[in-house]
């Protein structure tokens, strides 16, 4: 397995397969550095990876309970369930929430994703998410 997400990205397909996805036309980049085919060309890949998790609260669950607990007690059990785990491991843990009144405000045209919540977890390595998510504490705090 890759333990680094730089392993996991495809290589570019010809330079004729790529055209804009939408028209159909062959792309100019601007910035040479972007252009896979160029001879500038440097993967933009960041030295972390960023993992999300998608969260539907149950239906029996309001939703001010559901957006009460997950930022607080699900906040503070993911933080200190396994604490020198998650310093040694996590780089960031953030949440996003999304509530019914965010749902009311999409532009015409979009399509908001039908989760209430997401997890993002920054990391090095897939070796240290995973370190962090089979730690015995955290699995027996929050995977019950």
């Amino acid at each position: 397995m890759a333990n680094h997400h730089r392993d996991l990205v495809p290589t570019p397909p010809p330079k004729a397969e790529m055209t804009d996805i939408h028209t159909g036309q062959h792309h100019e980049f601007t910035l040479p550095n972007l252009d896979p085919y160029g001879p500038s060309f440097s993967l933009n890949i960041q030295p972390t990876l960023r993992l999300l998790c998608f969260f539907k609260r149950r239906p029996d669950v309001s939703e001010a309970k559901f957006h009460t607990w997950w930022s607080s007690a699900h906040a503070d059990l993911t933080v200190t369930s396994a604490p020198v785990a998650f310093t040694k491991h996590v780089l960031r843990y953030a949440q996003l929430h999304k509530t019914s009144a965010h749902d009311a405000m999409a532009p015409s045209g979009w399509t908001i994703l039908p989760f209430d919540a997401c997890g993002e977890i920054t990391v090095r390595s897939w070796d240290d998410f995973l370190a962090f998510q089979t730690n015995p504490d955290f699995l027996k705090k929050l995977i019950r």
